[in-house]
């Protein structure tokens, strides 16, 4: 999946996690996107996250983490906003 990411340049990258393998996946993400030159893609987590995990999220860069009953209307204002303050 991240390898249509890359391909398309596509400007935000969402993981979903409800299963506790959160930390690994972010990691990865991080890691290819990195690799990949795309260390600038706005990175958002959502799902079942541990407040303890915040900080070791926030330290790879992730913008934001939406939990549980988080709306869509929540993710998609966080991603207007994100690419204004980018283009601004």
């Amino acid at each position: 999946m991240l390898g249509v990411a890359v391909q398309e340049d596509v400007d935000v990258v969402g993981i979903s996690s409800s299963s506790g393998g959160h930390m690994p996946a972010i990691e990865e993400v991080r890691a290819l996107l990195d690799a990949s030159g795309m260390g600038q893609a706005l990175l958002l987590v959502g799902g079942v996250i541990p407040e303890d995990d915040l900080p070791r999220i926030e330290s790879l860069g992730v913008r934001r983490v939406f939990g549980p009953g988080a709306s869509g209307a929540d993710v998609v204002a966080c991603i207007e906003s994100e690419m204004d303050r980018r283009e601004s």
